[in-house]
């Protein structure tokens, strides 16, 4: 019983110096170098970076379409601004030919102004 004991003490003891041994073999391991911790650093800086760029092109590209949107807008106001001039004009002119008074141009007159307005002013079908 006390060989058994005395063993039992031994194997605990040699239990207790390899668990010592096996901790610092892992603070050892613990503190090899990394092999890839460079390449790691690289690649995380990159994609840094690309997440900064892509960030600035989503900038740039919201306040092209902001830009973009407001020449839409101002392009579309102007030419309903245009349309309305020719309309009036356009009215105008007919008011006036009822009247009479493209009789008393010469057709050299109303001519150059059925050109520069591109209708008919007298009534013949053609845009001289």
């Amino acid at each position: 019983m006390k060989e058994h004991d005395q063993v039992k003490e031994i194997l605990y003891r040699e239990m207790v110096k390899a668990q010592e041994t096996c901790k610092q073999i892992e603070e050892q391991v613990r503190r090899f170098p990394n092999p890839f911790e460079a390449e790691i650093k690289e690649m995380k800086d990159r994609y840094a970076q690309m997440q900064a760029g892509m960030q600035k092109l989503s900038v740039e590209n919201l306040k092209l379409q902001e830009t973009l949107i407001d020449k839409d807008e101002a392009y579309e106001e102007e030419r309903r601004s245009l349309e309305d001039q020719i309309r009036i004009a356009h009215h105008i002119l007919q008011q006036i030919s009822t009247l009479g008074a493209l009789k008393s141009l010469s057709k050299s007159a109303i001519a150059a102004m059925e050109e520069q307005l591109g209708m008919d002013l007298d009534g013949n079908g053609k845009v001289d």
